[in-house]
């Protein structure tokens, strides 16, 4: 039998090995395609399937009481995931994928803003420390990897600014009504879909390459748009899960070691050189984590009793 701690630690390096696959085949496929809304909507249809097919096992079809229960945020949810995965795409085809995920790293401070605005948390003065430390850590890794570019950029911090409040809106819904990862899952995956199908057939018409070249398996584009759908979809079914097991900020956390694995990888992956300031930056990050964690043991040991408080509004 495994421990709650140890499902949590599969599922988190789950999460981020497939996240890494993930930045690496949609870097590979947007390097040969000029597609992005393809890619975001058509790894949204298998995103959709899959989820929707644990969610038809589990309850039989959505439950319309959940739906009703959670419209506001579940409207929330869905259109902060459709723009920020569609913007995502976009910056990676812009820019290098390193880029996209150190600007990404910022994730902590946006959710701490967040949860104590909306989840009513409060955080001590050591958290912000581990937090300011491990963000800095992040941007030193890849400061010499740099690949500025305008439209890469303005993309990337949107998504950023989307992806924090995604989480936040969910982790509500998963206070309310613990187990329901997939059906948010499902809900976030069939939306974008629905709302970048159109998007991405007028995107066709002027692309460099149609719809039949990306499936020519001799064009080389057809492998790396694969490998994307389902790492994606696997990633983000994960992570959902994820979130139900962790508190927001925490799972903000996760995410920011996750970019950090990501920013190297990527950087080593496409034959970049890592300098002693790359090294150092991991250094930092790793210590802001060892920070972070000690605080959370810290007021585990003050609060022993403590489980996770829902949050009734």
């Amino acid at each position: 039998m495994f421990t709650e701690d140890g499902l949590v630690l599969g599922k988190y390096i789950t999460f981020a090995t497939f996240t890494l696959f993930y930045a690496l085949s949609s870097k590979a496929f947007l390097s040969v395609s000029s597609r992005p809304l393809l890619l975001s909507s058509i790894q949204s249809l298998l995103g959709s399937i899959a989820s929707g097919t644990l969610v038809y096992k589990e309850q039989g079809i959505l439950d319309k009481k959940w739906l009703n229960k959670h419209k506001k945020e579940i409207f929330v949810v869905v259109m902060t995931h459709c723009l920020g995965t569609i913007l995502t795409d976009f910056a990676t085809k812009f820019s290098s994928a390193s880029f996209v995920n150190t600007l990404k790293a910022a994730d902590p401070l946006y959710t701490v803003v967040l949860v104590r605005w909306f989840l009513k948390e409060k955080f001590t003065f050591l958290t912000h420390v581990a937090l300011f430390v491990i963000v800095c850590g992040v941007f030193l890794t890849c400061i010499t990897e740099f690949n500025f570019v305008l439209s890469g950029f303005i993309a990337s911090i949107i998504a950023n600014t989307c992806f924090p409040i995604r989480t936040t809106f969910a982790k509500r819904i998963l206070n309310k009504t613990p187990n329901s990862d997939q059906l948010i899952f499902f809900s976030v995956s069939i939306s974008t879909f629905v709302i970048g199908f159109v998007p991405s057939l007028i995107e066709g018409w002027y692309a460099e390459d149609s719809i039949w070249d990306v499936l020519n398996i001799s064009s080389g584009k057809l492998p790396p748009l694969i490998q994307a759908m389902l790492s994606h979809c696997i990633y983000n079914m994960v992570s959902f899960s994820l979130l139900g097991q962790m508190t927001a900020l925490t799972y903000s956390v996760g995410n920011s070691i996750k970019r950090l694995i990501i920013i190297y990888c990527s950087i080593l992956y496409f034959g970049n050189p890592v300098t002693h300031l790359n090294m150092l930056g991991s250094l930092i990050a790793v210590l802001g984590v060892f920070i972070y964690s000690y605080e959370r043991e810290l007021n585990a040991k003050r609060k022993p009793k403590a489980t996770i408080k829902v949050v009734h509004v």
